[in-house]
Parts: structure tokens; C-alpha cells; sequence
């Protein structure tokens, strides 16, 4: 809720990168007891993210924030212009955080397409994937499989 009402709306990264998302849980510590038995008292748990940078058919393409060899910002009034579909409303302008003379002060709009045009022009980039650092997840009571 406190990002949607800092950011008018626009997703920040996490909220962007949580919209679809996968956990995945890898098994940590087993201990065999037969032949046919395992005991599993521990996992490895982490999360996978992944990208394509499409857009649907007719729709504006999805606003990937101002982005400068420092970083990306979001400008809330492109997010909003991607959001209703409004490609009038889209401002292409370049946006100085701070002294605009200084490398990397300027951030430029990226859209979809934009990154898809670089990626053919370029042979490099594409979709990714991106997955988290993993965390043990011990269980108590440790689960029993049966194979």
C-alpha cells in the first residue's frame, strides 16, 4: 500500500518483479533410512523471476522506467500513460536528476520496445531470468517420503 501511494500508482522493482513470480523449494538435508525412505529435515527455498519484454497487440508499450548509466527512476506520469493505454500521454523527454552536465545525471525513457529494437540492433540482450539468493528452511517435524 505505502509503495503504491509513493509512487502514484507505478510498480517499483519489487512490486514489478512480484506480479508473477515462482518459489521453489529444493530439498536441503535427507537422511536415507531404507532402501525406499527418506527423512527431509531442511530445504533450500528461493525465488524465480523471469522477463520477456513483449507487449500485447495495440496496447502502448509497457514503460520500463528513465534509465542512465546510474540506474533507472520511475516517472509516475509515464507509468500512468502505459497504465491507461494512452500513447498521447507518453512524454519521451529525457529527465536530469541534478546537474544535467554531470554522466549519468540524464535518464532517458525506455519502453519495451525500445530494449527490443537495442537487443536486434545490437545481437545481445533478450528476455532473463533472474533468481534470488537461497535460505535454508529447517523442518520440524522432519517429512518422510516414500519412493
Amino acid at each position: 500500500m505505502l509503495t503504491t501511494e509513493r509512487n502514484n500508482g507505478v510498480p517499483d522493482d519489487l512490486a514489478g518483479a512480484l506480479g508473477s513470480f515462482v518459489i521453489y523449494a529444493a530439498i536441503g538435508y535427507a537422511h536415507f533410512r531404507r532402501a525406499n525412505e527418506a527423512e527431509i529435515s531442511g530445504v533450500y527455498v528461493y525465488i524465480k523471476d523471469s522477463y520477456d519484454f513483449t507487449d500485447s497487440p495495440g496496447d502502448v508499450s509497457q514503460y520500463l522506467g528513465h534509465w542512465s548509466k546510474n540506474g533507472v527512476i520511475i516517472v509516475p506520469y509515464n507509468g500512468a500513460a502505459a497504465a491507461l493505454n494512452e500513447p498521447a500521454l507518453y512524454s519521451e523527454y529525457p529527465v536530469a536528476v541534478g546537474n544535467s552536465k554531470v554522466a549519468g545525471n540524464v535518464y532517458y525513457p525506455v519502453q519495451n520496445n525500445d530494449f527490443r529494437q537495442w537487443a536486434i540492433k545490437h545481437q545481445r540482450g533478450g528476455d532473463f531470468i533472474v533468481y534470488t539468493d537461497y535460505r535454508f528452511v529447517p523442518i520440524n517435524p522432519p517429512i518422510t517420503v516414500h519412493f
